[in-house]
């Protein structure tokens, strides 16, 4: 298991793995820190060829003096695609190692393959499309953190403040801040803000590091209730968190398209653009209709059959992820008993089973005023149907009137174990 820290030097990445190695959130597993730069293969060209070759080459990355000897420029011109190589090949190696080998030793590792495509671009001036190419392609490891700072800290925080040296110029430590910025937002790092309280940034990253062991091996999440919950916000949210967290996640949607609809639509149908204000008449309108008439058995029980199809599919297709359902089979029954269906029983034993079901639940006002698609009674008889059924099957209640869609997805991740 690797856990990266990344971040431009002074961020504060060494003292922050410090901090978490004593925290004890690893509990009695095996921890191996890898330093910054230490890599065997450069490590051994060194006892070969001797530390010259290497002062120079820095000297002239970093200081811009040069060097004409022919076996420098040599030695120079082959590092321009020999040393962005090897970097990336003792990555591999290790990924290999700790990541399918070795899952239970955990690798913590201060700078990533990500802080070397930084120093190749902006220090070391190698800018070539291959090495961009090749860096793209770096695994991702269990987690991964940008350790972030803003300008002042970092040039405050400088340990290479040296006349001449191109570290000391206020420009080139903005173009690293933002080059960080943009590796971390295209490899989706976990962002931790260092420019305050360093034990608040460890409680951060220790959470992380929980709700990812949490999370992992849940495969289902279900989150049912009325419209105008909060229910899609927060399965978008939670996807979202979870692939920051390295974790494939997919948001299933099933309960109101089903598989002929789906079709008609991907053919060219359906697609009439009505304001938002005539498409909740038109629905309040067939939400009045169905209540009126009786809905028959077998109309309820195809329905109830298409999604079964649909989630049987969603299921193949999405083997190794974690699945969030945006709405469930509950849903139906909650339907069923408001349209009055006979035999509804029937139904509730076909439901399979999932761990963490969650019922989200607002008033019934609140839930109409946002989602205006049905009629008030719809919302009103409805809310206390669902209720009666998260009691029945035990199924989690999280109150979302006076939360936000974080504070939502904080409380549901929670209860999680």
């Amino acid at each position: 298991m690797i856990i990266s820290f990344s971040g431009t030097s002074g961020s504060g990445k060494t003292t922050i793995i410090s901090e978490i190695k004593k925290s004890g959130i690893f509990g009695d597993k095996k921890i191996i820190v890898r330093k910054e730069d230490s890599f065997l293969t450069i490590y051994l060209l060194k006892r070969i060829l001797g530390d010259t070759l290497f002062s120079k080459y820095k000297e002239e990355k970093y200081f811009k003096r040069k060097y004409n000897d022919f076996f420098y420029r040599f030695f120079s011109t082959f590092s321009y695609i020999f040393y962005p190589v090897v970097v990336y090949i003792e990555f591999l190696i290790e990924y290999v190692k700790y990541q399918i080998i070795f899952k239970k030793t955990i690798l913590i590792s201060d700078r990533f393959a990500y802080d070397y495509l930084v120093t190749f671009e902006n220090s070391l001036r190698i800018n070539n499309k291959f090495v961009q190419w090749l860096y793209s392609q770096t695994p991702r490891p269990y987690l991964s953190f940008l350790i972030d700072v803003d300008i002042h800290t970092a040039l405050k925080r400088n340990k290479n403040n040296i006349p001449g040296k191109i570290t000391a110029n206020k420009l080139f430590h903005e173009n690293v801040l933002d080059y960080y910025r943009k590796i971390a937002k295209k490899h989706q790092l976990l962002v931790i803000n260092n420019t305050g309280n360093l034990n608040q940034v460890v409680r951060q990253i220790n959470s992380y590091i929980k709700d990812k062991e949490k999370l992992l091996n849940v495969g289902k999440i279900v989150i049912c209730g009325l419209d105008g919950t909060g229910k899609t916000t927060v399965a978008n949210k939670l996807a979202k968190y979870a692939n920051s967290l390295n974790i494939r996640c997919v948001v299933v949607h099933f309960y109101h398209q089903n598989l002929l609809f789906k079709l008609l639509r991907s053919m060219g149908y359906f697609n009439i653009k009505n304001s938002q204000d005539i498409i909740y008449k038109k629905s309040r309108e067939r939400s009045a209709r169905e209540r009126l008439k009786t809905t028959p058995f077998i109309l309820a029980a195809l329905r109830f059959l298409d999604s079964y199809i649909q989630y049987l599919f969603f299921l193949a297709i999405n083997s190794g992820k974690l699945m969030v359902f945006d709405r469930y089979f509950y849903d139906y029954l909650v339907s069923f008993e408001y349209l009055n269906i006979r035999w509804r029983f029937f139904f509730s034993k076909m439901i399979p089973p999932v761990k963490y079901t969650f019922l989200f639940e607002s008033t019934p006002m609140t839930s109409y005023v946002r989602k205006p698609e049905s009629v008030k009674e719809f919302y009103i008889e409805s809310h206390d149907i669902y209720l009666t059924l998260a009691k029945k099957k035990n199924i989690r209640i999280i109150k979302t009137d006076t939360k936000n869609p974080d504070e939502i997805l904080q409380e549901l991740i929670g209860i999680i174990n």
